[in-house]
């Protein structure tokens, strides 16, 4: 008999499995890796990558016709200066016509956020007396560096800035 009592005190305590600190360790480490990959998935899906274009090839051809508007915007000496009101919704436009014949009735104001498409606007501008342009934001402006552009069809006045509150804004001839 002392045999038998012998082996059942060498013998282990046998515990259920779920009971051991590491095989929940070991489950764990694998288990993190896939809810890592499916929030990746997620994001991936979800959000927009700004800095790609879709039409890369287009955009290559339009730079011809982009840079013939920049030289008659310099040949006719047009420029303006830009204003956002501390209400943050009101644009303030001032345009030196240069040698155009006459102001025009509208102008086309392009803000483009340098990484996020999101926030870009287009903001048709209405002439006011004397050279001045009102125009409305859609959205607040946020902080950042983005692309400003004032355009018609004959010619365009480009600028990039760091946006900051009471910024005046340049627009010259490229």
């Amino acid at each position: 008999m002392s045999l038998q009592s012998s082996a059942t005190v060498l013998e282990p305590m046998s515990l259920p499995w779920y009971k051991y600190k590491l095989v929940w360790m070991i489950i764990a480490i694998p288990a993190a890796s896939v809810f890592a990959g499916m929030f990746m998935i997620y994001l991936a899906v979800n959000t927009d990558d700004g800095l790609v274009a879709d039409d890369y090839y287009k955009e290559g051809m339009a730079i011809n016709q982009s840079l013939k508007r920049d030289r008659t915007a310099a040949e006719l000496g047009l420029g303006a200066e830009l204003v956002i009101e501390d209400t943050g919704d009101m644009i303030r436009l001032s345009f030196n016509k240069g040698a155009l014949p006459a102001y025009p009735d509208n102008l086309t104001l392009h803000l483009q956020h340098a990484t996020h498409a999101g926030h870009d606007q287009v903001i048709n501008l209405v002439r006011a007396p004397e050279g001045q342009y009102v125009g409305f934001l859609q959205q607040a402006i946020r902080e950042g560096v983005w692309h400003v552009m004032l355009a018609t069809q004959d010619w365009r006045l480009v600028e990039r800035i760091h946006w900051q509150n009471g910024l005046a804004i340049r627009l010259t001839p490229q």
